[in-house]
């Protein structure tokens, strides 16, 4: 004798909060088709025979993170609004009135690298969209996840840049990059020791050399070039060692994540300055 079963039912709280995340989830994919879509055709215009150079261009108008969802099976967790301000700030030599040295000119071009950090980049982008961040600073994503190729869709040199990278392979990169950025931020995707240690080759080759004439002291001033690392705070013996000829060291500065983190996590830096100092011995002991 088959038995009767009840279908399963989800209790009406449940199944209004299921109904309002599908709904957004299906909002934001719509919303990030129609930006495709128009960056697109913004291409199309831009590279055609009758294309007028000073007309206005998608520019990554309207983008910010609420249109990227995380996929934790990539390890994605974005930063905060705080956290993404401070590090673009900290980045783009803010600080030095966007100048690598005190004394250089203003609109001398800085290169950046963030490298598996999307949510600054894009903070950045939005920053310089709207004046605070100048347009001297020239921005380059490295990043795996090819949503993000959406904000940078024309191969201007003095436009952000989206690179496709894969820690497994640090170095599968375009040429050019080499050598080319006088400030880098890595926040690896996973703790692992293989992945820390392809982010690290990945930094050190997009590195500037330190710049002709800025001292030891300098260089721990932020002066001349920057290296951040955030990841977490149980790799700090991996970190400093890997960025051992970089000066990098663990900082007390706290990194937050929008929708909190269970890990501990940490930044690390070349320099200390306004915002952060290195952890003493006495700061491990507490």
């Amino acid at each position: 004798m088959e038995e009767d079963y009840e279908p399963l039912t989800l209790p009406s709280d449940t199944l209004a909060h299921l109904q309002a995340f599908l709904s957004e989830r299906r909002e934001r994919e719509e919303r990030f088709q129609a930006l495709a879509s128009q960056a697109e055709r913004d291409h199309e215009a831009r590279t055609s025979a009758t294309a007028d150079p000073t007309a206005s261009t998608f520019a990554t108008a309207g983008i910010s993170m609420d249109l990227f969802s995380e996929d934790w099976q990539m390890s994605q967790f974005w930063y905060d609004k705080s956290t993404q301000l401070a590090l673009a700030e900290e980045l783009t030599f803010a600080d030095f009135q966007f100048r690598t040295r005190p004394v250089t000119e203003p609109s001398e071009p800085i290169n950046v690298a963030i490298v598996s950090a999307p949510s600054v980049f894009v903070h950045l982008l939005s920053l310089q969209r709207n004046g605070v961040i100048p347009k001297h600073i020239h921005p380059t994503l490295l990043e795996f996840d090819s949503r993000f190729s959406l904000l940078c869709p024309f191969p201007d040199p003095s436009a952000p840049r989206f690179v496709e990278y894969d820690f497994n392979h640090p170095l599968r990169l375009p040429s050019d990059l080499q050598g080319r950025f006088d400030s880098v931020l890595v926040d690896p995707p996973f703790l692992s020791a293989e992945c820390q240690a392809g982010a690290a080759v990945t930094v050190r080759w997009l590195l500037k050399k330190t710049p002709e004439g800025v001292s030891p002291t300098e260089l721990e001033k932020g002066v001349g070039r920057r290296v951040i690392v955030c990841t977490g705070e149980r790799v700090a013996q991996l970190i400093e060692r890997y960025y051992a000829k970089e000066g990098v060291r663990e900082t007390e500065w706290n990194v937050v994540h929008e929708r909190g983190l269970s890990n501990p996590f940490s930044c690390f830096s070349s320099y200390q300055g306004k915002r952060w100092r290195w952890k003493t011995i006495e700061d491990a002991d507490l």
